[in-house]
């Protein structure tokens, strides 16, 4: 699932260890505006009605981001731009 892409690809190329949940990952750092968001940031959304947060990707640079989608089942990239992820989208972290 998402939270497991984002901990394997921080794990295997920068040796930082995430918790499991995407809920527990959105609470590592500093959040970081929408308008200042780098390359690597973690990028965080509700996408259920559970008032939690649901869902993680890694930000790409010109609003777009790399997840895994449970609807898809397969690793994409969206954009923040427009659509079902910009209104899911709550904040931004870098877990550096």
């Amino acid at each position: 699932d998402c939270s497991a892409f984002v901990l394997n690809v921080y794990e295997v190329t920068t040796g930082l260890e995430l918790p499991r949940v995407a809920a527990e990952q959105a609470e590592l750092g500093e959040r970081v505006d929408r308008q200042q968001l780098q390359k690597g940031d973690l990028v965080f959304f509700k996408t259920t009605g559970r008032g939690q947060i649901s869902h993680v990707g890694i930000y790409m640079g010109d609003s777009q981001f790399i997840h895994a989608s449970s609807g898809g089942k397969r690793v994409m990239v969206s954009s923040l731009d427009g659509g079902y992820y910009n209104k899911a989208f709550r904040w931004a972290i870098n877990p550096f």
